[in-house]
């Protein structure tokens, strides 16, 4: 099975991950998906609910609707956001320490104001509206950390990764 975008040049797929990543044009409303009307951020959250257990934060099933609030924490290294209500990963931070993020489940519609997290080597979207997008893979590396190694459980291709260092 040949990689559809194998036979595009250069400029033809740098202009399908611009017009997603660099200028996102308004994707929720391209989309058809607003914002929910009451928004439950992880600044709302208590100490409990928002606690680090050895390495690990989960906060799976709580109905988020952003992550403002959300603390930059060093020791971080897996974050589990899977089953809320998040359209955008804006306010995540550079996590520094941070090596897999699981947010599936959620609207995530695209990467505007997204910090890279400069050790994540994993991450999961499975579920959102951001991966019917054909360079799925790609924008993911461009957006959360160039050196990704697995998209949703599969493994980035070298022609992926060739395209980031590209486009990077």
């Amino acid at each position: 099975m040949s990689d559809p975008l194998s036979n595009l040049s250069p400029a033809a797929l740098l202009s399908k991950v611009r017009v997603f990543y660099r200028s996102p044009l308004h994707s929720s409303e391209v989309l058809g998906r607003r914002w929910p009307d009451k928004h439950r951020k992880v600044s709302n959250l208590t100490p409990a609910q928002t606690s680090i257990a050895f390495d690990q934060m989960n906060l799976r099933s709580l109905k988020l609707t952003s992550l403002e609030g959300m603390p930059v924490t060093p020791e971080l290294k897996s974050l589990f956001l899977q089953d809320n209500n998040l359209m955008s990963l804006a306010n995540l931070g550079p996590q520094p320490e941070l090596t897999s993020l699981y947010a599936e489940r959620n609207n995530v519609i695209d990467f505007s104001d997204v910090d890279r997290c400069p050790k994540l080597r994993e991450v999961s979207l499975a579920g959102n509206p951001l991966q019917q997008y054909e360079m799925y893979t790609v924008i993911c590396c461009l957006a959360l950390c160039p050196s990704l190694l697995k998209v949703d459980g599969k493994p980035v291709t070298k022609h992926q990764r060739a395209l980031v260092a590209l486009l990077d």
